[in-house]
């Protein structure tokens, strides 16, 4: 991961997750809401990590508990801005 600079937690601004797999499909629900089924919220599954700071503005993030054939997103809010809305996604999968 690269930042503007890695004097933030890497944990505090990072997530890792796995997508559902439906067909053909991959998906990841971080909220709800319905008219009659109610809502629900942080439905994803999240990965554990460990992260260091490598370099002067870059993270290496380490995971062990992969799984084969399966896709996973990246999540990372921006700490440098006010307006937390900003956030990165970015997928990858595992072969």
């Amino acid at each position: 991961m690269r930042a503007i600079n890695n004097e933030t937690d890497p944990l505090s601004i990072i997530q890792v997750f796995k997508f559902k797999k439906k067909k053909k499909k991959r998906l990841a629900e971080l909220s709800s809401v319905g008219t009659f089924s109610g809502g629900s919220s942080n439905n994803l599954d999240y990965l554990k990590f460990k992260a260091e700071k490598f370099g002067e503005n870059s993270y290496l993030l380490s995971i062990e508990n992969f799984e084969r054939g399966a896709e996973y997103g990246v999540m990372v809010s921006n700490p440098n801005s006010l307006d937390e809305k900003q956030t990165i996604v970015s997928t990858f999968g595992v072969i």
